[in-house]
């Protein structure tokens, strides 16, 4: 049976970067709000390009944004690369430059021409070529010429029709949440957990019994740590439009226990909060690009997704790699969200709950 996953993006601190997801066929993608931050197309490109061939050459050392020294320049001269592939060491080092043309139009033959000479002038063994919209045949013809020192390769969106058989569905969904006011707040502790601690009388000396919206002092699991913000944010339906007031209580007794930390230690807790907040919910399908290297095939993919919505458009880009094994993954560092600062991912499969944590 195929898993089913989710992917939760929500704005705060980022999560444990560089780790490698097995991806399941069908996928859901949030986003949580966070600030406006404007990001170059070009210079996404070039990520995503490093990130695939990252993907396709993971022994070797893809680095993005290198100047490199010209091999027989006595002044020090450089030319900027936008990817460099580094692989094996010392004599038998083989150095691949990448260079990513993103704009709406086709490599030009004089910029195509400027890209060998490139190659040639920091002693490179082998060029990329990347485009958003292909190659004329000119070029394709002197690409030709220079035998397997030459790649290109096409960036281009694919019709759902072209996709693989088991390639994973991907919609875009955002969340909007907003605490406006927290009105009121009672809140106990265990005094049973207190004493059999021994810090009944630290706590109450050193606690502030006045709860803040943004300290890190309630937690669920009894292992992360959240803020109030937070716990208000998860209790409530993450897909329901919603302004107004609301009620949050959780007793001692309640199915899902509640913590709060002090000293190192998690003390149950229960808590009754009445809270003003907004809550709006988007869902927008995602559109598939295929990086493709001609008369080779497609080496991976990137999804996209775009969303404009009263609090700001967001975009989303996801490459997506396969494995030897053909199983599809995702790096999460790889992910390039722009739009709102400050998201971060969260990966769990479609029937659970998704978890809103900060």
């Amino acid at each position: 049976m195929v898993a089913r996953y989710s992917v939760t993006y929500q704005r705060g601190s980022s999560g444990t970067s560089g780790n490698w997801v097995n991806l399941g066929r069908f996928y859901r993608v949030y986003l949580g709000g966070g600030f406006l931050i404007l990001n170059k197309e070009w210079r996404d490109i070039e990520k995503l390009a490093r990130a695939i061939e990252q993907s396709v050459s993971p022994g070797a050392s893809v680095q993005h944004n290198v100047n490199l020294p010209h091999v027989d320049s006595i002044s020090g001269a450089t030319s900027q690369c936008d990817i460099v592939i580094t692989e094996g060491g010392g004599a038998r080092t083989f150095t691949t430059i990448v260079e990513v043309q993103s704009r709406n139009v086709k490599v030009k033959v004089g910029e195509f021409l400027g890209w060998l000479g490139k190659r040639k002038l920091v002693g490179a063994d082998k060029l990329v070529c990347v485009s958003r919209k292909g190659f004329s045949s000119t070029i394709k013809e002197l690409a030709a010429k220079e035998g397997k020192v030459v790649v290109l390769v096409m960036l281009h969106e694919l019709d759902p029709s072209s996709l693989p058989m088991n390639f994973i569905s991907f919609h875009l969904q955002y969340r909007h949440f907003i605490l406006r006011d927290v009105l009121n707040i009672r809140a106990g502790i265990s005094r049973v957990d207190l004493d059999s601690l021994g810090i009944r009388e630290r706590f109450y000396e050193q606690r502030q019994r006045q709860s803040r919206a943004d300290a890190k002092e309630w937690s669920l699991d009894g292992i992360s740590v959240i803020t109030l913000e937070a716990l208000i944010r998860e209790s409530v339906d993450y897909k329901e439009d919603f302004s107004g007031v609301s009620r949050l209580k959780i007793e001692f007794d309640s199915e899902v226990p509640l913590y709060t930390f002090f000293e190192g230690a998690f003390i149950r807790a229960a808590i009754d909060v009445e809270f003003d907040y907004l809550n709006r919910f988007y869902s927008v399908p995602m559109s598939t690009l295929a990086y493709e290297q001609l008369e080779h095939g497609v080496l991976g993919w990137v999804m996209v997704g775009d969303l404009k919505t009263d609090y700001g458009d967001l975009a989303v880009k996801i490459p997506i790699y396969q494995d030897k094994d053909g199983i599809y993954s995702m790096k999460d560092e790889d992910v390039i969200v722009s739009g709102m600062e400050g998201v971060r991912m969260h990966v769990s499969q479609a029937s659970s709950e998704v978890s809103w944590c900060s």
